[in-house]
């Protein structure tokens, strides 16, 4: 059904949804979440961002590579399972830092893990693959490349004025689908690249982002990060 599984998403998306090419990804969730062992993330959350993201609210898209490849993750990009967590992932630790040094000068206390209240101000935080497990080397980027493309380019041709963050090298050949007449791109490293190579995320993409936001639609516009 994928009204549950999209909410609003279904019909904007509705020739992606409606495709042989879609079956066939149906098809591979319910065989890779029967036969492998330690998928990720769980099967419930591979769409979780689109429920909690209407498609009408985006203002911002972050796109980075696949999913943590541990059980903190919760099928949003960057995010960590639930708040409860005495120990968020490393990824999300990272970004965390990264907005408390780059937004808030050091100190932001009321930091969310699980990224809800960006959510909530239409962040759209996806992963380039919705599926991995903790061998795989490329998070099964072929069979996810074909939707990605898609969602990227539904949201470039309508709506107008959504700033797009392409985080790391492997998502970088998604940049040519956006529409800049009418989008914003920004590209940096990602945060799993800083983390490989062991240095600090320093990026500057959100506060990028919301010079951006601020200059098109006024202060109320921005994100509170």
């Amino acid at each position: 059904n994928f009204k549950e599984l999209f909410g609003t998403w279904e019909n904007p998306l509705s020739k992606l949804l409606n495709s042989t090419y879609m079956s066939n990804v149906m098809k591979f969730i319910h065989e890779f979440y029967k036969s492998t062992g330690v998928p990720r993330p769980r099967q419930s959350e591979i769409f979780q961002v689109f429920r909690q993201v209407a498609f009408s609210e985006v203002k911002v898209v972050i796109l980075t590579a696949e999913p943590l490849k541990n059980f903190k993750g919760n099928g949003v990009a960057l995010a960590t399972n639930e708040r409860e967590y005495n120990s968020p992932s490393c990824i999300t630790e990272m970004v965390e830092r990264c907005v408390e040094d780059t937004v808030y000068n050091g100190i932001n206390p009321s930091f969310d893990l699980t990224l809800e209240p960006w959510l909530m101000q239409g962040v759209f935080p996806l992963h380039a693959s919705l599926t991995t497990t903790i061998t795989a080397k490329d998070g099964y980027k072929n069979v996810w490349k074909e939707f990605t493309r898609s969602v990227l380019k539904v949201l470039s041709n309508s709506n107008k004025g959504i700033v797009f963050i392409f985080l790391g090298e492997d998502v970088k050949e998604y940049v040519s689908l956006i529409n800049k007449k009418h989008n914003h791109v920004l590209e940096y490293q990602s945060p799993y690249e800083s983390f490989k190579l062991k240095q600090d995320w320093a990026c500057s993409c959100f506060s990028d982002t919301n010079k951006i936001l601020k200059k098109a639609k006024g202060a109320g516009a921005t994100i509170i990060w």
